[in-house]
């Protein structure tokens, strides 16, 4: 996708060595993932303190949002997303980090929150979580740029620090 927008090899490989060095957690992409679990778990965090009806409905009909959620993480939306949207995503990534990643999954969610907790069964809850990046809401990537900051209001990095460390203590008591 670099490739493509830049055109230029050499800038394709510097701007994907600062996208993996400087803006997402290389442990995403080690042999036991552990970064990719630890976001898993703040993302949960985080929508539990923003959409504690949609997380409880979805623990209710055993669905552990990771089964969506993974690929969009370690992929960086690049096969759920448009493009224009995508690129659109990729800035933000660049600007401010892996903060996005937790910005655009929650206003996924958020936004399908209302038909997700509509879907009485496992199978129709799956299916609708597989279609929220192919909706109409994501095509306009002005407003769903726009929404992803505003669904969210004022979004810490620090709530995602204190999201990992606290992962990071779980995972260290339950290994003792």
């Amino acid at each position: 996708m670099l490739l493509l927008v830049t055109e230029n090899e050499e800038h394709s490989f510097w701007l994907l060595d600062s996208l993996l060095d400087n803006r997402v957690q290389s442990a995403y992409y080690t042999s036991g993932m552990t970064g990719l679990q630890t976001d898993q778990f703040v993302l949960r965090t985080l929508l539990l303190r923003r959409a504690p009806r949609l997380v409880q409905h979805l623990d209710q009909l055993k669905i552990d949002i990771q089964v969506v959620t993974v690929r969009w993480f370690v992929c960086l939306f690049i096969d759920a997303l448009p493009v224009e949207t995508l690129l659109r995503v990729w800035d933000c990534l660049f600007l401010e980090g892996d903060k996005i990643l937790f910005r655009v999954a929650m206003a996924l969610m958020i936004h399908h929150e209302e038909t997700l907790l509509s879907k009485s069964t496992f199978i129709d809850a799956i299916e609708t979580l597989k279609t929220t990046t192919n909706s109409f809401y994501v095509l306009d990537c002005h407003h769903f740029v726009h929404d992803i900051y505003t669904i969210l209001g004022s979004f810490s990095r620090r709530q995602i620090v204190k999201g990992r460390a606290a992962y990071q203590s779980q995972s260290d008591r339950s290994q003792s």
